[in-house]
């Protein structure tokens, strides 16, 4: 599952959330400048992302 900011915005901070089980992760990891990846197996995931507008 991935989480982008947007109208321009640049990813700051981010991670994950497992809801269920099992509660595996496999990836919990800045993709880019914009863009968050959470990822495992099993169980519902919720990302959380950070943007900001930085000139």
């Amino acid at each position: 599952m991935n989480c982008s900011c947007q109208g321009g915005r640049k990813l700051i901070s981010g991670g994950c959330n497992n809801s269920g089980e099992p509660f595996v992760f496999q990836t919990s990891i800045a993709i880019n400048n914009e863009t968050w990846s959470c990822g495992g197996h099993g169980g519902q995931k919720q990302v959380r992302i950070f943007c900001c507008n930085i000139n």
